[in-house]
């Protein structure tokens, strides 16, 4: 026995609830529900075949209301009555349960083959098992129970649906038998010979819309006492759709008094136009003589949710309509927020990778290929990060992303494939053309880098790979993409890095105070220090590079404050002294830079344990930086800065000497003094203590 497909659509389009089988039918994923929404509505109404990409299928609608309509979808081959294709119904029974409508299934000999809860409960049953087999002569007064019996047999003999047929029917579900107003669908099932087998019913209370009708005819006031008490804007027309009365919501929303409003046409009135609006939910009304639904969006861009509801003469024609149409803008842009989100990367506005794995589905197809794919990985966002914290980090990869959809073409397709990497697919574009775009994003970033100015410029590391043919795999050309971007990024890690520290001392030598005479002044003492301590090359080295980038935090320091010719506020200052540990951070992220690091955080500490970021204290601290301590403020302070002059090398020693054990490391202090006074002939010296 074949399944069935069974999807619950609302009445704006939107897929509720469908089972696999409405997929399989239809060829679509499982996920792929604004696909199906898209092929449903353009199914044909009642019940047909249905010709989709080459395969004919059954389907039957069942209209339920303002609730949306319920399709019924199955192999054209499908054998058996109704009865026997409902067999695998488990979701379709609990979708049909749901609802308030009442749904039901007839034989052709008018006997009940299926209830659900809401229709047993409606004729006073427990259980709609209880209905199975029952006609409507064991429900209903023999009058209206030929009545019904009657129009059953007319649909049973042409065919034709019975389609928003409104009357007045017995409820027992309260307990107590009641009148109500329903609305009712009857439509035919055919099997695949084109055999009718059965009748699908549908029907929904409209009792309350039909007592607000009856207002509206029978009384004025009563017609403003209910309907002014309403959020909801009501109007009342007649044919034109010219305006009768509206309540006060309808004054109120417009800012128009009642005098200005009454008489004229509701499109001239509220939207400023000289025709009805494009599908009115009113015109639709007064044409069909059956209620009608419709969103409508204003010429302010605000939506609306329009319920008409036609009011009959004596004679069955539209006398008038009253409408109700409430504002749904903010419901509107909240489901357009979500679906936004579900597809896009909230940082950069670039699809995410949920959005792009469909994409390379749909795209993945003859027609588009050759199909290119480019991995890219951004460069040092670890190292902006640290330097500059995330907020630096997140304008990185914004930047990074706008390059990436500048170099790319509109129908490419650009997405965040998370972290730092990002991915682009490019239809029909051969192997030649996807190097242009590389070459472009490379070109970008450099402009952007010239631009932008800053320590860090902005690059990324490319991969890219094609599909050429139909048989090739597309996750596997997605995984070669990705493979080139890792060796490339692996291949321009070292010159990378190597630009980049170079790229750190520039910058650092362009601070007031911190020129390059500074610096050179700075290792040649450290170095004769070293010497005088007996260290070997390699630490002469280290060393070296601890005077050239100790201050390498002052990269990400804000330019206002560095440069700021005054002294500094309590909150600069306090900004100024987290270089030590952004360039610790830093130079954690360079192989090359690791034996410096220490070195870098504890170049501001004290030798009594005064200093920052730690407050070490004594041998605690580093040697290197016990020594860049001492060589650092004596250059400093025989250097001119923009708020003080130099002070003399005799002054600056005797400085040097009064910080001995409490800022600078006394032992130390004593080969410097020997050093600077006998810097023509420097000697190795054996000072007191181990260093």
């Amino acid at each position: 026995m074949r399944k069935i497909g069974i999807v619950f659509v609302d009445t704006r389009g939107t897929v509720v609830a469908a089972n696999e089988e409405a997929f399989r039918l239809l060829s679509l994923a499982p996920q792929d529900t604004f696909r199906l929404g898209e092929l449903l509505a353009r199914a044909p109404q009642g019940s047909s075949s249905w010709t989709v990409g080459g395969r004919t299928f059954g389907v039957a609608t069942l209209p339920c209301g303002q609730l949306g309509t319920i399709f019924v979808l199955w192999d054209i081959a499908y054998p058996g009555n109704l009865g026997g294709q409902l067999e695998e119904r488990d979701l379709f029974v609990k979708i049909l349960n749901a609802l308030p409508a009442h749904v039901y299934v007839k034989d052709t000999n008018h006997r009940f083959i299926f209830a659900n809860e809401a229709d047993a409960r409606h004729h006073g049953f427990s259980s709609p098992h209880e209905m199975i087999g029952k006609t409507d002569f064991d429900l209903y007064p023999e009058d209206l129970a030929r009545r019904y019996w009657d129009e059953e047999e007319e649909l049973l003999r042409t065919g034709k649906p019975l389609l928003n047929e409104e009357r007045e029917d017995p409820d027992l579900a309260t307990g107590e038998q009641r009148k109500i107003w329903i609305a009712t669908n009857k439509i035919p099932v055919v099997d695949e010979r084109g055999t009718i087998t059965g009748i699908v019913g549908v029907n929904w209370d409209i009792t309350e819309f039909k007592r607000v009708a009856e207002a509206l005819r029978a009384s004025e006031r009563e017609r403003a006492l209910i309907l002014d008490a309403i959020e909801d804007q009501v109007a009342y027309y007649e044919e034109g759709p010219k305006i009768v009365w509206v309540n006060r919501a309808v004054s109120r929303n417009f800012h128009l008094e009642p005098g200005d409003i009454v008489g004229k046409y509701c499109f001239e009135v509220f939207e400023k136009r000289d025709a009805p609006c494009p599908g009115c939910a009113t015109v639709k009304a007064f044409k069909s003589g059956k209620p009608e639904e419709a969103e409508v969006t204003s010429h302010n861009g605000t939506v609306w949710h329009q319920r008409a509801y036609p009011i009959l003469d004596e004679e069955g024609r539209v006398f008038r309509v009253v409408t109700v149409s409430s504002n749904i803008t903010a419901r509107k842009r909240a489901e357009e927020h979500i679906l936004y989100l579900t597809f896009h990367d909230p940082l950069t506005g670039l699809y995410n990778r949920l959005y792009f794995e469909d994409a390379i589905k749909r795209l993945d197809v003859p027609r588009q290929l050759p199909l290119s794919v480019v991995m890219a990985d951004v460069n040092n966002l670890k190292l902006v990060n640290d330097a500059f914290g995330h907020a630096k980090g997140d304008e990185l990869l914004k930047k990074v992303a706008a390059i990436l959809t500048r170099a790319c073409r509109k129908e490419d397709i650009v997405a965040r494939w998370g972290g730092d990497e990002f991915v682009i697919l490019l239809p029909r574009t051969s192997a030649p053309a996807s190097q242009d775009v590389l070459q472009r994003i490379r070109k970008f970033c450099e402009e952007e880098s010239e631009k932008e100015g800053g320590p860090f410029p902005i690059s990324v590391a490319l991969g890219c790979a094609t599909k050429e043919r139909e048989g090739e795999d597309i996750d596997a050309v997605l995984s070669e993409a990705e493979n080139r971007m890792y060796r490339n990024k692996l291949v321009e890690a070292k010159s990378s890095r190597a630009a980049l520290i170079l790229s750190f001392e520039q910058s650092l030598r362009e601070i007031p105070g911190e020129m390059e005479t500074h610096y050179r002044r700075m290792r040649t003492l450290a170095r004769r220090m070293g010497e005088a301590l007996g260290l070997p090359q390699a630490e002469l080295e280290t060393l070296d590079l601890l005077v050239r980038l100790h201050d390498l935090g002052k990269v990400a320091i804000p330019r206002a404050i560095l440069f700021k010719p005054g002294p500094l506020t309590r909150e600069e200052w306090e900004e100024a002294r987290k270089h030590p540990e952004i360039g610790y951070r830093i130079a954690r992220v360079f192989p090359e830079l690791l034996p410096v690091a220490e070195g870098i955080l504890a170049h501001h500490e004290h030798f009594d344990g005064t200093g920052y970021p730690r407050g070490l204290k004594g041998r605690e601290i580093p040697l290197f930086a016990r020594i860049i301590a001492i060589v650092d403020a004596f250059v400093a302070m025989t250097s001119d800065r923009p708020n003080r002059k130099a002070l003399s090398r005799t002054e600056a020693l005797e400085e040097i000497t009064k910080g001995a054990g409490t800022q600078f490391d006394p032992d130390l202090v004593q080969v410097f003094l020997q050093v600077v006074h006998e810097e023509g002939r420097p000697r190795t010296l054996t000072p007191s203590g181990t260093l």
